[in-house]
């Protein structure tokens, strides 16, 4: 079955500066040391110098932000591609990634002539979501994340 997901966790970790420790537990010298360089590479996204005066800019002297990040790593956000596999049951779900509470996912149901037009679920933590149209299962695989989603 393939699976597109929405963007989730790889967008988020090159930005990320907060620790995924609780404040009260010190951070070790190398936790420190990376997040020093995470903030020194989250200013260079931002750090626009233009072009020289009657020269046409390139479009990296004008990228910032996410932009700039996809151009140093194009890598970036190819955790989008379509996931194909074994068609989820209840017994074997397919698993979804996501670092965050709930992910959403778009079911094309299995291989043709069994396939159905694009059906859009929210798979949330800790539930098994079936899809309606063909009974294909889901279950949400939380993976570790820099962001921690429930702090405001």
């Amino acid at each position: 079955a393939r699976v597109p997901l929405a963007r989730g966790c790889g967008a988020t970790r090159a930005f990320a500066t907060e620790s995924d420790k609780p404040s009260d537990v010190p951070m070790t010298e190398e936790e420190k040391k990376l997040k020093e360089a995470e903030k020194g590479f989250v200013k260079s996204l931002y750090d626009v110098k233009g072009s020289e005066p009657n020269q046409v800019p390139s479009s990296f002297d004008q990228a910032t932000g996410l932009e700039r990040a996809e151009i140093y790593d194009p890598s970036l956000f190819a955790h989008n591609d379509v996931i194909e596999g074994a068609f989820g049951t209840e017994e074997n779900p397919t698993l979804v990634e996501s670092c965050f509470e709930s992910r959403i996912v778009g079911c094309t149901g299995d291989a043709p002539p069994d396939d159905h037009d694009i059906h859009w679920l929210e798979i949330p933590a800790g539930e098994l979501v079936k899809c309606p149209l063909c009974e294909q299962a889901f279950a949400l695989k939380q993976i570790s994340g820099i962001i921690d989603t429930s702090k405001k």
